[in-house]
């Protein structure tokens, strides 16, 4: 019948391809390298500029993470996506302060 036959071919393979176990399911897709974000935060002892990178969903309620500053190591309370304390980087930001524009 067709049932025994479509069930054959689907252990044996195609002809030609004996034994290749095809199931006719396509494998599932490689994961995608998650989009790293950074956001600009200021050490809350000695005032220098850092980064902080992480791969969490800007969308995500937002929580309190404590992060050490790279340029004193001062523990700084920072506001980030939950679930980026998972995979966080920290960078120190030198150079001077970004002009803005603001005017005197």
């Amino acid at each position: 019948m067709v049932g025994d036959a479509v069930r054959e071919f689907v252990t044996a393979g195609p002809p030609g391809e004996e034994g290749s176990g095809y199931s006719g399911f396509m494998p599932s897709a490689p994961a995608a390298t998650p989009i790293r974000r950074n956001e600009q935060h200021r050490c809350a002892h000695c005032h220098s500029r850092f980064e902080v990178w992480h791969a969490a969903d800007p969308l995500e309620p937002h929580v309190t993470v404590e992060v050490r500053c790279p340029c004193c190591g001062a523990a700084t309370p920072v506001s980030l996506p939950r679930g980026a304390e998972k995979d966080l980087r920290v960078e120190n930001l030198p150079g001077l302060e970004p002009d803005t524009g603001g005017g005197d």
